[in-house]
């Protein structure tokens, strides 16, 4: 027999494993969706677990209880920031320009008011990670969330670094509350 040729008989045989096993799974899982007369499985029923709060919000809401401010309640809405607003002041802090921090450069220099620019972002806006992420030269989601938790990490360890910070976040609500 040659190359070419069609060996019939391992055919037959390959063919009737493929059918054995395919009964074999089809026996063995249920059916999916179940049908009107099976009950839903129990975890459709439940509902979802309650999501934690980021570590953000929590800070946020002990910011407006400790300066007496409850927007919820009296209707008044937040101070709106713009993350350019954000990387301008971060921009002027550190002295590097505006475009370093959008850019994809990853030197010493712009990594750190880059980190900062981008934790601050995720503070002080309710943007989602995929838009700060855009904002900031089109990032990837995963690379906000990184350096959002290496700058929490660092403000948790360094007083000095967090009281920094803690002055960048104040010059931006001071500035925005100034032109309202």
């Amino acid at each position: 027999m040659t190359d070419l040729q069609i060996n019939t008989d391992e055919l037959r045989r390959q063919h009737r494993a493929h059918v054995e096993r395919r009964e074999r799974m089809s026996a063995a899982s249920p059916a999916w969706p179940p049908t009107p007369s099976q009950p839903l499985p129990d975890h459709v029923l439940r509902p979802a677990p309650r999501v934690q709060m980021d570590h953000h919000v929590r800070v946020w809401r002990a910011i407006k209880n400790a300066a007496g401010h409850d927007w919820l309640n009296v209707g008044v809405s937040a101070p709106k920031i713009l993350i350019s607003d954000i990387i301008s002041v971060v921009s002027e802090h550190y002295g590097v320009p505006r475009i370093d921090i959008i850019s994809q450069r990853r030197t010493a220099a712009v990594i750190k008011p880059r980190h900062v620019a981008v934790y601050l972002a995720r503070v002080l806006t309710v943007q989602s990670l995929p838009e700060i992420g855009r904002r900031f030269g089109g990032r990837d989601h995963t690379t906000i969330l990184s350096a959002y938790r290496r700058t929490s990490g660092l403000i948790e360890h360094d007083p000095g670094f967090a009281a920094e910070v803690e002055a960048l976040r104040l010059k931006i609500l001071g500035g925005e509350n100034a032109n309202t």
